[in-house]
Order: structure tokens, then C-alpha cells, then sequence
């Protein structure tokens, strides 16, 4: 197995035949794959999910109520996918049964994936599979080895590997160091495997894997500290959903925005993601927000202001959090949702420039606000600036030192404002607004001179 020079977009075989018994009364009517969670059936986030990962092309197994999902997917154009779907008469044998069903589909493929439309996972899991590329017979396992985080680990198919390859594969394996995540890249043997196992019962997937680890022909991919998780019984809908509201947490996060803002946004994001609101709608709302923020300081409502502020901020969060749920996510979303984020800032700053004015009549107000207006944006603009300049991320620790404890970022400026508005402290918030913004920029500055200085290599 090598990593890959250019990923190759693999087809991908989606395993939806079962019948989900464990989550009746639901599935006396639907098929499992059309659960919802958090905006989206399970097969949308399975197959939206493979499609950021860089799949384009999926074979959908139906089997129990098979129909439903082909007349809820389509051919798959609206979701810039291509769908095309194998019956499994015999789903009620085993997943094993399913895959077989497919062969003809993936006939002309050296290797292709395999996953559950019941197991829910990140993007990035994926993209570590199909970074490598088995060779020739070889097939490609992905395993957890944190056994810890394993929401059903009684459940779990459970392996054992060697030197890089799966050597036994069972639930019931007392001694074992991974769990089986349910996402392959298999070659063709293990259609010969599955043949081999099939004993005219029960056929599982397993048991054809098993007969690739007895032949050394299943690697590993460890994809530990990855999310994914087997929505096998229906508790565990619940688990998922709070586990990916867990995943909307950003390394890029504030202080303010990781401990106040975002435990509010996600509690919100949970109740809105399931209505047909959309990213753009969010943006817009809190754009307004933030303008009536400005314009109840200006009038004097400097508590309702306040809060305002706030709420704005927390909102600013939903967004996002709904574009990376349902899949939404666009270059020009983000682009829209920063300009708008400018200018309610501005719309912020100018209220609260205008009370102090008009409360002091001191012109010199007016000046500090103007000061914040410019040192509002240099914190993003410093670090997309370096980004840009020398397409590496921003070393915070060597840009700002010990001061990237004071935080300056956009939520943290408005949780000044906020305090500002509660206490009825206006000017003491422009203030130290000014100074903050322009006190870090110019640290940045310094601290920055000599690596941007050095001659490009």
C-alpha cells in the first residue's frame, strides 16, 4: 500500500438493504437510511459526507423497502452526485448477500469502497483511506484503536492486526486491539471471499473479511481520533447527534466564543438545523441584529444594546454550524458572512460613537470611534494577510507571544461591547476597544518583522 501521488475518485458501494428491526415502529413504514439527523436522513449524511471526501460516483444496495430511498435520493443529480442502485433479494441473508449484489456494478473497477448507510463519519476519515492506495489484491480496512470512545463497544466488530494487516476479525474476539468502522476499500478477492464463506444461511460482510485476514490480504487505515459512529441502535441517534454538535467546535474558536457562544449556538443550531432555513437566512438575521444593536445604543437603550451585541455574536456561530451539518458549506457563504460581519461591527460602534457623542457633546468621541472602526478588522486582516502572503497558517505563539492570552478576535470585541452596554459603560468599552485592537496589531508588527523580512527561499 502507497500513499497516493494524485487521489484517484474511487466508486463507492452504499450497503442500505436491511430492514432495521431494532428501530421499529419507524421502520414499519420507512426504510432505516431515511432516519433523520440533525437536517438530513442518514444516507444523505453518509453519502454528502463520502462526496466532500471526493467520491462522486455511489451503487446504492436496496433491499427492505428499497423503493422509498430511490424515489427520495433520485439519480442523484441535486446533490452533485451520481446514484445508481442494485436490488438484494436476498438482504434478509446478511450484508455479506448486499455486497454480492453489486459486483456487477464495480466491474470494471480495481478497487472500490464500501460503507454502511448507517454509519455516520467526517470527511476527513474518508480522505485518510483514500490517500492510500492498496495494491493489486490487496483491500483496506479502517479501525479505531480507541477503544474508550467506542459508543457501543459490546456491539462492535472487534480485529486484531499484525504488522499492518487484519489477522482476525469477529464480535466476539476476546483479545483484540481495534474496532471494525465499517468503511473498506476492497479489490475484487473479496467477492471470491464472501463465495467461499457463503454456506446458503446467514452471509456477513465479516465473513468474507475474515477470509482476506486469514490470506494477509486486508491492511489497516487507522483512523483513530476521527468521528464516525454506528447508528445500530436507536439510543445511539442521540449519541450521533450530540457527538457531530461536538464536532462544530473550531481550533480557530475564541475564548468567548468557546465557552459562552458556541454552548449557546449549538443548542440553537440543534432545534433550527431541522427547519428549511438556511445558512444565507442566518447570515442576514444576524447582520440585523447587529444593526439594531447600533441602533438602540445610539437611542440610549444601552442594556437592550448590549445584549444585542451578543446575541448577534452567538448567532454569527449557527451559520456556519448549519452549512457544515447540512453540507451548505460555500466559498461565497463565507465570504458574504465576513463582509456582513464588517459592517455590522460598524453599524455597532457607530451607534455607541453616536450616544457618546451625544451624551459628552465632546467631539473627541467621535474620534475614538473612528479609532475602533480601524482597529476592529486587524486581527482577521493580519492573519489572512500572513496566510496569504506566505501560505502558511498564522503562528500565533511566534506573531503574538504572551498577548495571545489578551484576546482581540471579533467575539471577544463584542463581549466588550456587551459588558459595555450592561454596565452602561460606553466610552470605557471604545476605549479599550482602541487600545486593544491597535496595541496587539502593532505587537504583530514587531513580532512579525523578521520572518516576513527573511528573502523568500
Amino acid at each position: 500500500m502507497r500513499e497516493r501521488e494524485e487521489v484517484k475518485s474511487l466508486k463507492a458501494i452504499v450497503l442500505a438493504a436491511g430492514d432495521g428491526t431494532r428501530f421499529k415502529p419507524f421502520t414499519d413504514h420507512n426504510p432505516k437510511p431515511l432516519l433523520p439527523l440533525l437536517g438530513l436522513t442518514l444516507i444523505e449524511r453518509i453519502l454528502l459526507a463520502a462526496k466532500k471526501a471526493g467520491i462522486r460516483d455511489f451503487v446504492v444496495v436496496l433491499g427492505y423497502k428499497g423503493e422509498r430511498v430511490r424515489d427520495f435520493l433520485g439519480d442523484g443529480r441535486r446533490y452533485g452526485i451520481r446514484i445508481e442502485y442494485v436490488e438484494n433479494r436476498d438482504w434478509h441473508r446478511g450484508n455479506g448477500t448486499s455486497l454480492l449484489a453489486a459486483e456487477s456494478a464495480v466491474k470494471d473497477e480495481e478497487h472500490f469502497v464500501v460503507m454502511m448507510a448507517d454509519h455516520v463519519f467526517e470527511p476527513d476519515l474518508l480522505r485518510k483511506a483514500l490517500a492510500l492506495q492498496p495494491r493489486g489484491r490487496d483491500s483496506v480496512l479502517c479501525v479505531d484503536r480507541d477503544l474508550s470512545g467506542i459508543a457501543d463497544l459490546q456491539d462492535a466488530t472487534k480485529v486484531h492486526t499484525e504488522g499492518g494487516f487484519i489477522v482476525q476479525i469477529d464480535k466476539r474476539l476476546k483479545h483484540f486491539d481495534a474496532v471494525d468502522t465499517g468503511f473498506f476499500i476492497f479489490s475484487h478477492e473479496i467477492f471470491d471471499a464472501l463465495r467461499a464463506a457463503d454456506t446458503g444461511h446467514a452471509l456477513t460482510l465479516t465473513a468474507g473479511v475474515k477470509r482476506l485476514a486469514e490470506r494477509r490480504l486486508i491492511r489497516v487505515v487507522d483512523v483513530t481520533g476521527f468521528f464516525w459512529i454506528d447508528v445500530d441502535r436507536p439510543e445511539l441517534l442521540g449519541v450521533a447527534e450530540s457527538r457531530l454538535l461536538k464536532t462544530l467546535s473550531k481550533s480557530t474558536d475564541g475564548v468567548v466564543s468557546r465557552w459562552l457562544n458556541r454552548p449557546i449556538s449549538t443548542r440553537l443550531t440543534r432545534f433550527l438545523v431541522r427547519t428549511p432555513l438556511s445558512p444565507d437566512t442566518v447570515t442576514a438575521i444576524s447582520f440585523m441584529i447587529a444593526v439594531a444593536s447600533g441602533i438602540l445604543f445610539a437611542v440610549g437603550h444601552l442594556v437592550w444594546a448590549g445584549l444585542l451585541a451578543q446575541f448577534a455574536s452567538v448567532i454569527d456561530g449557527v451559520d456556519g454550524e448549519i452549512a457544515r451539518l447540512k453540507f451548505r458549506e460555500t466559498r461565497l457563504g463565507a465570504f458574504v458572512d465576513s463582509l456582513l460581519d464588517r459592517y455590522g461591527d460598524s453599524a455597532i460602534v457607530l451607534g455607541m460613537s453616536t450616544w457618546a457623542y451625544l451624551s459628552t457633546g465632546n467631539a473627541w468621541t467621535l474620534l475614538l470611534g473612528m479609532a475602533v472602526l480601524a482597529g476592529a478588522p486587524m486581527s482577521m486582516l493580519a492573519k489572512e494577510k500572513f496566510r496569504a502572503i506566505t501560505g502558511r497558517d498564522y503562528p500565533i505563539e511566534q506573531a503574538e507571544g504572551w498577548l495571545r492570552y489578551i484576546p482581540d478576535s471579533r467575539d471577544a470585541r463584542l463581549f466588550i461591547i456587551m459588558l459595555g452596554g450592561l454596565f452602561g459603560a460606553v466610552i470605557p468599552a471604545l476605549v479599550l476597544l482602541a487600545v486593544l485592537t491597535h496595541g496587539k496589531t502593532v505587537w504583530r508588527m514587531y513580532r512579525l518583522a523578521g520572518l516576513l523580512d527573511a528573502p523568500a527561499v
